[in-house]
């Protein structure tokens, strides 16, 4: 049961990471230059609150450096490679172990 409950999340991600490249290509095409959308804007679409909470966290926690250094990276990483990268990854987990050496399948 829960290998196919992780099986449809790998899908889904795996289909959100098709949209979001669509979607990326779509503005990159109309830009006639190479536009990706970052973490970041995900973020602030989707829970405005919570990200300008966790960016206030943020630089209160860690050094002025490191702040920065993380801040620029949820500007730059692009939504589809962390969907694609962790549907991958889940749809890894899920698939059927090999059978172990000497065991019977039966």
């Amino acid at each position: 049961m829960f290998r196919l409950l992780f099986s449809a999340l790998g899908t889904f991600l795996l289909a959100g990471a098709l949209a979001s490249l669509i979607v990326d290509a779509y503005d990159s095409f109309n830009a006639k230059h190479l536009v990706t959308n970052g973490l970041s804007s995900l973020f602030q679409s989707v829970i405005p609150a919570q990200y300008e909470t966790f960016l206030s966290i943020l630089s209160a926690r860690f050094s002025p450096n490191l702040a920065h250094l993380i801040r620029s990276m949820l500007k730059v990483t692009p939504i589809f490679l962390v969907l694609g990268a962790s549907s991958s990854i889940v749809l890894a987990l899920t698939g059927k172990s090999k059978p172990k050496i000497g065991f019977s399948s039966r």
